[in-house]
């Protein structure tokens, strides 16, 4: 009698995290300059990214390609707070253009994503476009979060709701 009062109340109380939804306050990318999709009249001299939360200064990486995997950054880039900001080589040609960046959050969550921007020198696009800082970026599709903390908790949560229930059972069976 002992453990089944010990194990009902355990799997009563496990039981709700089976159904939790993960957590999802991870790092995302808010804004840029350019902006996801952005078409330039010319070559920016950097790419400007803010993410919703500070981040790790040192675990910040960013690569800019473009045609035959070629690389344009210049540098290591610069980490204030939430605020990273990536110098681009001199002179892009006319061409798309892939950002793709890994930032790891204070809380030690790593996040990757891609934005792409063209530059076409011969655009109509309006003065300024360019260096116009974007209110909100377009989500990134393939932003990913590499943080699995949340998902062992519930692989936890869940075995330690099965042995529960299954004491339940096992001790009503001996019983009746």
């Amino acid at each position: 009698m002992t453990a089944r009062r010990f194990a009902l109340p355990l799997a009563v109380a496990f039981a709700p995290l089976l159904l939790a939804a993960p957590a999802s306050a991870h790092t995302e990318l808010t804004g840029s300059t350019p902006g996801n999709g952005a078409t330039l009249a010319s070559a920016p001299a950097r790419i400007a990214l803010t993410f919703n939360e500070n981040l790790r200064a040192g675990l910040v990486k960013i690569k800019i390609m473009g045609a035959n995997d070629e690389t344009w950054q210049r540098g290591k880039p610069a980490v204030q707070g939430n605020k990273v900001d990536q110098p681009v080589m001199p002179d892009l040609p006319n061409g798309a253009y892939t950002v793709g960046y890994r930032v790891v959050s204070e809380d030690g969550h790593p996040v990757t994503g891609t934005l792409e921007f063209t530059v076409n020198k011969t655009s109509t696009a309006p003065a300024g476009t360019a260096d116009a800082p974007e209110a909100s970026a377009t989500p990134v599709a393939s932003a990913s979060s590499e943080g699995g903390a949340m998902r062992w908790l519930m692989v936890g949560a869940g075995i330690a709701a099965g042995i529960g229930i299954g004491i339940v059972f096992s001790m009503r069976r001996r019983r009746g």
